[in-house]
């Protein structure tokens, strides 16, 4: 009789043991050994952008630092319908009385 098994022999195999496989972030470790602390890979886009970043902040720093303090108030107040005039042409100056503008073409 002839059979389809095929035998292994396994005693010299030595004896494995465990190992625990730890999830940190978006990484891993293995064993009771600490983490090693990730190394931030320089993208050179990501970079630049800071840079920009950093450039813009400074820039708005400065000016709000030269910037007067104002108290504005609006002189030519208007209500909510006479913009609706004003954007529809239906009204053509916001002064009162109108002041209607005439130009000189030669």
């Amino acid at each position: 009789l002839t059979s389809n098994e095929e035998v292994f022999e396994i005693e010299d195999v030595p004896v494995e043991t465990a190992v625990s496989v730890n999830e940190q972030g978006d990484g891993f470790f293995i064993g009771d050994a600490e983490p090693e602390e990730t190394a931030e890979v320089l993208d050179p886009e990501k970079e630049s952008e800071k840079k920009e970043t950093a450039e813009t902040e400074r820039r708005i720093a400065s000016l709000q630092e030269n910037l007067d303090k104002a108290d504005v108030v609006s002189e030519y107040g208007i209500t909510a319908p006479e913009l609706h005039e004003l954007l529809e042409g239906k009204k053509t100056s916001l002064f009162k009385p109108e002041i209607n503008v005439i130009r000189n073409v030669l």
